[in-house]
């Protein structure tokens, strides 16, 4: 098999190859290393291949799996393998190798995916950008001269460029989503709850944080949570599934929704780029010749509080920074720690306890505001990030000296639309529905009620078959390397 016909099937496609004996797993692992090799110099996305991966695959992952033989990279935060690397992007922790296999990695194996090495993340996955000092700059295939987004920026980059059909990621304000719409991907935050983060934490980042996939096809997205939903022992939380499958549900017709969009970006009360204004709008008449009753949303709820509530979780996490540096003989410090991530950490360390629980009222506020304004409503359509490009240095954690000051300007750029849903947990999704002049993916948000995954998916599947993405393809591509 070519790399270029490799990288033309999802990983359902792939899995679905592998078992009817069409290609071999191991072959699958070598095409997957070489795109990454062949790659990675222009992309600066893969931390680490796992040799021994790439020749024996994985003893644990399960060959009757659905999505078993099918290749995928570990984000370097959030969800471990025992022994294996997990510096999470930072100086502090560099050497670090994770002490247990956390329970999504284990159902991605049961799965039957292969988890071939580790993707670039910010420093403490703290950006919507990716670049740190441990690592330097990963690029967007789309345009190499800019950033993919973050915080799960090498896990986009790698699967728009081909290297694997699907690739792990985590979003505690976007992060799934921001990079999935900077360069063309299908990026599904899941509800809160759906997926577990154990065994080490419950409600990571105060609630706001999941862990999940980006993908190329919407099926993919359905085929992965069907694999990886459900709590484990221990979970403090049990959200029910749906009747059917997510892949079953996402093939049923879809009753008539209420829909409303935005254009008006939340943090500056400007209005969008016009192309992300043009993708938002063609959206919203498509889901209105779908048979919707779609309007424009004369205002939104007020996002302050949840842009407050996810400030207060982001920095809370950075409370775990010391303890961990000090395990590698460390200290938190200019030394080892960036900027914007120094400055939150020592912030939050200072706070008293009656300081720390005022801080989390916003939390309350906002959802309830959230939640009654979507009373009325089955899903909001928004552009994903307000921004139709981002360029490095913009909103990393060493662009500015102060937390405040990094957080303005991202929530004026890359968080405005997708923090507040981290807030209420509610599924979000975004598609690659339009583009701007110079050809770059331009995405589309669509968010639903709180556990209603599959009102998205259907939707994902409606746009997907009605305005496909899968033939485009960005410049850094493996079928650009003659193989």
């Amino acid at each position: 098999m070519k790399l270029s016909e490799y990288a033309s099937f999802d990983a359902t496609g792939l899995a679905d190859l592998a078992a009817r004996g069409e290609v071999s797993a191991r072959e699958l692992r070598e095409n997957a290393a070489a795109a990454a090799t062949a790659l990675n110099p222009s992309l600066n996305a893969v931390l680490e291949i796992y040799a021994d991966r790439v020749e024996h695959g994985d003893p644990e992952a399960s060959a009757d799996g659905p999505l078993a033989a099918v290749p995928y990279f570990l984000k370097d935060i959030g969800a471990t393998e025992e022994g294996r690397p997990c510096e999470m992007g930072s100086r502090l922790l560099a050497g670090y190798r994770a002490d247990k296999t956390s329970f999504l990695t284990k159902r991605f194996k049961r799965a039957g995916l292969v988890n071939l090495g580790r993707t670039a993340t910010p420093e403490a996955g703290f950006a919507g950008t990716t670049e740190s000092v441990l690592v330097g700059r990963t690029h967007n295939p789309w345009n190499l001269a800019t950033s993919p987004g973050g915080s799960s920026g090498g896990a986009a980059a790698i699967v728009a460029a081909g290297v694997v059909p699907v690739a792990h990621g985590s979003d505690g304000a976007g992060s799934i989503r921001i990079p999935a719409s900077l360069c063309g991907l299908v990026g599904l935050k899941p509800s809160r709850g759906r997926v577990s983060a154990g065994p080490d934490f419950d409600d990571l980042l105060l609630g706001c944080a999941c862990e999940f996939v980006l993908t190329r096809s919407v099926r993919d997205a359905a085929a992965v949570l069907d694999a990886v939903a459900g709590p484990d022992p221990g979970d403090p939380f049990v959200l029910p599934r749906p009747p059917s499958s997510w892949s079953e549900s996402m093939r049923n017709g879809q009753a008539r929704l209420r829909v409303a969009f935005s254009v008006t970006n939340w943090a500056t009360g400007e209005r969008v780029p016009a192309a992300l204004e043009e993708a938002v709008r063609g959206a919203a008449r498509d889901l209105q010749a779908m048979g919707h009753d779609v309007e424009e949303a004369a205002r939104v709820f007020d996002p302050s509080m949840a842009y407050a509530a996810n400030r207060l979780a982001f920095d809370s996490v950075l409370l775990l920074l010391e303890p961990f540096g000090a395990m590698l003989g460390r200290e938190l410090g200019p030394d080892f720690v960036e900027p914007v991530v120094l400055d939150a950490a020592r912030k939050i360390g200072a706070m008293s306890a009656r300081q720390f629980f005022l801080a989390g009222m916003p939390f309350n506020l906002a959802r309830r505001e959230i939640g009654a304004w979507f009373e009325n409503l089955d899903v909001l359509v928004t552009p994903t990030v307000a921004v139709e490009q981002l360029d490095f240095g913009r909103v990393g954690c060493s662009s500015f000296d102060t937390v405040e000051a990094f957080r303005e300007e991202s929530e004026k750029t890359v968080f405005t639309f997708t923090a507040p849903f981290n807030v209420t947990g509610q599924p979000a999704i975004t598609l690659p529905l339009g583009q701007t002049a110079a050809g770059t993916p331009v995405g589309v948000q669509l968010v639903a009620r709180f556990g209603c995954e599959d009102v998205l998916l259907r939707l994902a599947a409606a746009f997907e078959e009605a305005r496909p993405w899968k033939d485009r393809v960005p410049a850094a591509h493996v079928s650009t390397t003659g193989r």
